[in-house]
């Protein structure tokens, strides 16, 4: 209970003051979301890999896995064919402490849709590498059953490092598309701008001749 408290307290604080752990919100995303059609060096094995990939907009992701809140191994590419909603946040950051109080409700919202949500904890309360107790004492504050919370550190988003993503404030949101091409990238929150792009998304399958 004390703890959950905490991190009620930091959060509350943090978006009181600050807004956010951010400077401000930046968006980036494709100009055209009807485009749909496949790239032509699209894998069509269960297992894709692309020799050029990386976290950059537009670019496919590389892959990467991280053991989960519950122990067991997550790993990117096992969700090709998905929408993925990366959530790069850190455990001291109180509006990630904010976006996580509904982030199983966003999970179960999309769900049938195709689209996973997926928290990946950079650091934990001491700016330490997270560990797979501390993405589970995330979890269970957070009330976050079936999302994934994965056990990660800051070398997925170390500039220095090939095929990392571009974290450069906390959170930061990532969407890959189906074809695990980056597609959005948003620094801050803000709910409405990505649940927008993200039905404008599904909105422009549906409408696909392809479907």
């Amino acid at each position: 209970m004390k703890r959950a408290l905490y991190y009620l307290a930091v959060s509350l604080f943090s978006i009181f003051l600050l807004g956010c752990c951010t400077s401000g919100v930046r968006e980036k995303a494709h100009m055209d979301l009807t485009d749909l059609e496949p790239d032509a060096d699209t894998p069509t094995t269960n297992t894709p890999a692309w020799e050029d990939c990386s976290g950059q907009l537009e670019k496919h992701a590389c892959n990467f896995e991280f053991n989960d809140q519950y122990g067991h191994r997550w790993e990117l590419y096992d969700h090709y064919g998905d929408i993925i909603v990366l959530d790069f946040s850190a455990m001291w950051c109180g509006v990630c402490q904010y976006v996580a109080q509904d982030m199983q409700s966003f999970y179960e919202l999309y769900e049938d849709k195709g689209v996973v949500w997926v928290t990946v904890l950079l650091q934990d309360l001491q700016g330490m590498p997270v560990t797979t107790d501390k993405a589970l004492e995330w979890a269970q504050i957070f009330k976050i059953t079936t999302s994934p919370v994965l056990a990660a550190d800051v070398s997925i988003a170390d500039p220095t490092q090939e095929g990392s993503f571009p974290v450069q404030a906390l959170p930061t949101i990532v969407v890959l598309d189906r074809d695990m091409v980056v597609s959005y990238v948003m620094d801050g929150w803000n709910k409405t701008r990505l649940f927008n792009y993200l039905n404008e998304m599904l909105d422009a399958e549906e409408a696909s001749p392809d479907r």
